[in-house]
């Protein structure tokens, strides 16, 4: 898990209107897809880059 930046989640819910849930699993729990990569490139592009893009595990 890696600590966010406070707020990250709910900025990034009003850019993609996805879950609290679906942006939650992207950038604590790892998953994968077209969605999960999103989330993690606007975290990077907002916040701090602390995610590899498009990367497989």
């Amino acid at each position: 898990m890696n600590a966010l930046f406070h707020g990250s989640i709910a900025k990034i819910q009003k850019m993609t209107g996805y879950s609290r849930t679906t942006i939650s699993n992207a950038l604590n729990n790892g998953t994968t897809g077209r969605k999960a990569e999103r989330v993690r490139k606007l975290y990077n592009m907002n916040f701090a880059p602390i995610f590899k893009i498009g990367e497989n595990k």
